[in-house]
């Protein structure tokens, strides 16, 4: 009788058994997504930062020195166009400074007509002076001949031509003084208006200048950034109809043939990082393309965060390689910082990791529910971690059964 009651109770405790072992793997089974096992392959540990995309090197285009505050901008080169050496970017309002050239090139005619009567009559009287002076001298030698002539005739008639002769002389003498003199006065006339010309063409040609200084190209090749300008009472993008001063930054030039990524490393991380390191970039905006790039600069002082002033970063320049057209200057990026890699390591996520007593184990299912399986540690990174074991093809819990599903 009594063996009979303990073989029914050894009956139900197994029923029991089976029925714990189902529902156990039914509870694994419906995890689903909770379950996850042993991966073999690539494995990278990294740092991962936000960084803005720039271009390595950019051309600052400004107002012109020569503009006046009150001109305008009429035109602009829509925003975001590639543009090469020489091509339109903006044009001011060149209407006022049409109409000074026109006043100016008016002056300067009158003047070139002053220049040219100017010379019409210091040729003449130049002109004029020779012939008087060739009259003089012609007077001057026949007198000089007649005083020889005369050497035995009366000493009245000797006087007479004497003196004949010494008004001849002076009247010669003071004629060619005369025109050295008209020559002089002519030369200073002449320097007096060309060096007046020479002002006034100037001018024009300084207003030229102005005026091809409204008109501006681009000094390089580039991708067009407006500038911010100031506009009376608050900051905004440039315009058509804006008035920036002289030396305002009007719009910037960035060339796309080098770009590199400005972002910035805790200072706990920074010893892990080094010049030349490889970098694994995205962009915000095109998730599905991997670009490369490479560590090109290290900050040798630590800054405050912007975000929190008890975080110190260094700031870092990562040049990309391979850029494309995608990639614009201004743009978010996401950067693995490459520190270690391994290849056919076996990895599994952190999740489902855990510690006790500083030793790591996994949750391994089995066919009564699960058991701890210690692990050796190879790394880490943010989402799995890389491990020596031979849990291959094991299912393993992405959180501790013991506590139930949480």
């Amino acid at each position: 009788m009594m063996r009979s009651i303990f073989a029914n109770i050894l009956r139900v405790l197994a029923a029991l058994l089976i029925m714990v072992s189902f529902l156990s793997c039914s509870k694994v089974s419906n995890d689903g997504d909770l379950i996850t096992s042993v991966k073999t392959g690539h494995f990278i540990v990294s740092i991962t930062e936000t960084g803005e995309i720039r271009a390595k090197n950019s051309v600052v285009v400004t107002t012109p020195n020569t503009l006046r505050s009150t001109a305008k901008i009429l035109e602009i080169i829509p925003e975001g166009s590639i543009v090469k050496k020489g091509d339109f970017l903006l044009q001011f309002d060149a209407e006022n400074v049409l109409q000074e050239i026109e006043s100016i090139q008016t002056e300067l005619d009158g003047l070139n007509s002053d220049l040219e009567k100017s010379d019409a009559n210091h040729q003449f009287l130049i002109l004029q002076a020779e012939i008087d002076l060739e009259n003089a001298e012609t007077s001057y030698k026949l007198a000089q001949m007649r005083l020889k002539q005369i050497e035995f005739e009366s000493q009245s008639r000797q006087e007479e031509e004497k003196l004949s002769f010494k008004i001849s002389e002076n009247n010669y003498t003071e004629i060619k003084e005369r025109l050295k003199l008209q020559k002089i006065t002519n030369a200073s006339e002449r320097s007096a208006l060309m060096s007046k010309f020479k002002r006034v063409k100037l001018k024009l040609e300084q207003k030229q200048k102005e005026l091809d200084n409204l008109r501006i190209t681009a000094p390089e090749n580039g991708l067009v950034v407006y500038s911010k300008v100031w506009k009376g009472s608050r900051w905004g993008k440039l315009q058509v109809g804006d008035t920036p001063w002289r030396g305002q930054a009007l719009i910037e030039l960035p060339d796309l043939s080098e770009m590199e990524i400005e972002t910035s490393v805790n200072e706990v991380d920074i010893s892990k990082i080094n010049l030349g390191m490889k970098v694994n970039i995205q962009l915000d905006a095109y998730r599905e393309k991997t670009y490369s790039g490479e560590i090109s600069d290290i900050a040798r002082l630590a800054r405050t965060s912007d975000l929190d002033e008890d975080i110190k970063i260094f700031d870092v320049t990562i040049k990309v390689i391979g850029a494309d057209d995608k990639m614009k200057p201004g743009m978010t990026s996401k950067c693995d910082i490459i520190i270690k890699e391994y290849e056919n390591v076996d990895y599994l996520p952190v999740e489902a990791l855990f510690t006790e007593d500083s030793l790591s184990f996994v949750y391994v299912k089995d066919k009564i529910g699960y058991h701890k399986e210690y692990l050796d540690i190879i790394d880490k990174n943010d989402i799995n971690v890389a491990i020596k074991s031979g849990l291959k093809n094991e299912d393993i819990f992405l959180y501790n059964p013991e506590n139930g599903k949480e």
